[in-house]
């Protein structure tokens, strides 16, 4: 649940809900990828958005969200996908795959079973 609260502070556009300096300082790398999610994302480009070295993103990542950057990352574009699937259901699998990042259709399909617990076909059917 704090995760969830973290989350929450970080991604909304009121920065006095972040309550911390660590989460702070993860602002702009969060922005980061929320702006450029469907794009590749590296350690570097994060930590260069927030003003700090890659060992101390990795830090800070671990402290406030409880995964590394590339977790996030991921788990931030399974749920755009989650969320383009429902609201564009005549948009291909592929197409949103590579909306969200991916170019392998396999590691897509691998990434969001694991997130979701469905193959993005089945996530969009049983749900729409």
């Amino acid at each position: 649940m704090y995760e969830l609260l973290i989350y929450t502070a970080i991604l909304s556009e009121d920065e006095d809900n972040i309550s911390t300096s660590e989460e702070q300082r993860l602002l702009p790398a969060v922005e980061l990828v929320r702006a450029g999610y469907g794009e590749k994302l590296t350690n570097k480009q994060l930590a260069d958005a927030a003003g700090i070295s890659e060992m101390h993103l990795l830090r800070l990542f671990k402290t406030v969200f409880r995964r590394t950057p590339k977790e996030y990352v991921t788990e931030y574009r399974m749920e755009q996908a989650k969320r383009k699937l429902l609201r564009h259901p005549n948009r291909s699998v592929r197409q949103i795959a590579k909306e969200v990042g991916y170019t392998d259709m396999t590691a897509f399909n691998t990434s969001f079973k694991s997130y979701s617990g469905f193959a993005p076909n089945d996530y969009r059917n049983i749900n729409l």
